[in-house]
């Protein structure tokens, strides 16, 4: 009997624990989104104009049109792909909290939309299906959208307990931004032939037309010899961001 209230005693702890965890990283990554999205914006302002200009128009919209114009299979699977477009590109250096976030609705528009469309009369009739045909389409994507739900919000747990380290790129905290090539000793000729591969990605067109066309370049050598600064300092050089796959 003992053993039994120990043992519950012992799992209620557990799971104070990892609440209370969850609940700080949800603050924080609310945190960090905001912080984030605050950089983005200073950073170039064009882009919460040009966000505001298609969520208005879209927030007017719902909230004054009907309920079917925007409650079908095509507009979620729009909005999922939409959303997805978004995910790598304006939020592909977003915290993982907002990226989360985005995979969330990325999942959930595209259930929806399974959902309506099996329940869509042209695709039924076109058919001749019963709700008897649908149930098990519909109950494998239910199974599929509950497993991406898991994967996503506990991918680092999952990860860690497979023993294998995360790949995902993160931003870095650092002092690229501030640290240059003219604040680095030695090095120079790494550092020219970094500049030149940058430039010829940055300005393309100016080094396509002498077939000068060059997509990465490998740093190597022993623990301690500079690699990652060096990446560290050529994001601070051309003003980019830099990420740590740790």
């Amino acid at each position: 009997m003992f053993y039994l209230f120990e043992l519950a005693v012992r799992a209620y702890i557990a799971a104070l624990k990892w609440a209370l965890r969850s609940v700080a990283a949800i603050f924080l990554g609310i945190r960090d989104s905001i912080l984030w999205t605050y950089q983005s914006v200073r950073e170039n302002p064009l882009r919460l104009i040009g966000l505001l200009a298609v969520l208005v128009p879209i927030a007017i919209l719902v909230k004054v049109g009907r309920r079917e114009w925007f409650l079908n299979w095509p507009v979620m699977f729009f909005v999922a792909l939409a959303l997805y477009g978004a995910l790598k590109s304006p939020f592909a250096g977003a915290p993982s909290f907002l990226r989360k976030i985005v995979k969330l609705g990325i999942a959930s528009c595209l259930i929806l939309g399974w959902s309506i469309l099996l329940r869509w009369e042209p695709l039924v009739a076109g058919l001749g299906l019963t709700q008897r045909d649908t149930f098990w389409p519909w109950l494998i994507g239910n199974v599929c959208f509950a497993a991406a739900i898991v994967w996503i919000v506990f991918q680092e747990t999952i990860i860690s307990l497979t023993g294998r380290p995360s790949q995902v790129p993160v931003p870095r905290q650092s002092s690229s931004r501030k640290v240059r090539f003219a604040d680095v000793g030695g090095m120079e000729q790494a550092k020219q032939q970094i500049r030149e591969l940058v430039e010829s990605r940055l300005h393309s067109g100016k080094y396509r037309k002498d077939g000068v066309i060059r997509n990465g370049m490998l740093l190597h050598g022993p623990q301690g010899s500079g690699k990652t600064f060096l990446a560290e300092v050529t994001a601070g050089e051309f003003g980019l961001r830099f990420y740590y796959v740790s």
